[in-house]
């Protein structure tokens, strides 16, 4: 069915095209994720000690920090990266809101430039295929015998040598 349905082409086309945008993305992403991960548990260990018996990191205020890792931080900056923001955690400290703050600004960075360059490439493709349609629409009705085999909207063939081919 997508062979022949003209939106799948068109997203196929736009995708393909935008594979060096996501792939920027993905590896950004990963990196800020690794960066903020280690600076929200530096800034959240300020003033908390580490309570041996229990293995948690505890606040000043005598609460167990819900940041007691780099790995442990990675759910919350992901989660922020992405703007969703949950809320299940949240920092403490100033230093902790700063970092997260940045981290906001980051993510919303970071997603809206692979997401222009995305939809650039949507419109471009959209652009080729109406002219396509348009020269194979120009063609047929020029043409007094026309036959038509379209293998994908962008390597349209018309005339009557496309069939003698495929037939040899």
């Amino acid at each position: 069915i997508g062979q022949y349905s003209r939106t799948v082409w068109i997203v196929f086309y736009a995708l393909s095209a935008s594979v060096q945008s996501v792939t920027l993305l993905f590896v950004l992403f990963f990196v800020a994720t690794i960066l903020f991960s280690s600076l929200l548990f530096i800034a959240e260990q300020t003033g908390s000690y580490y309570d041996e018996k229990r293995e948690v990191w505890v606040r000043n205020d005598g609460v167990d920090s819900p940041f007691p890792s780099i790995p442990h931080c990675f759910w919350f900056v992901m989660v922020t990266l992405s703007t969703c923001g949950y809320g299940d955690q949240v920092p403490y400290t100033v230093a902790g809101k700063l970092v997260t703050s940045l981290c906001i600004l980051t993510g919303t960075l970071l997603l809206s430039c692979p997401v222009i360059m995305i939809s650039q490439n949507f419109r471009t493709t959209m652009e080729v295929f109406e002219e396509v349609e348009d020269e194979l629409l120009t063609t047929l009705s020029e043409s007094e015998d026309p036959v038509v085999v379209v293998v994908n909207p962008l390597e349209a063939k018309v005339g009557k040598k496309a069939v003698e081919s495929k037939d040899n």
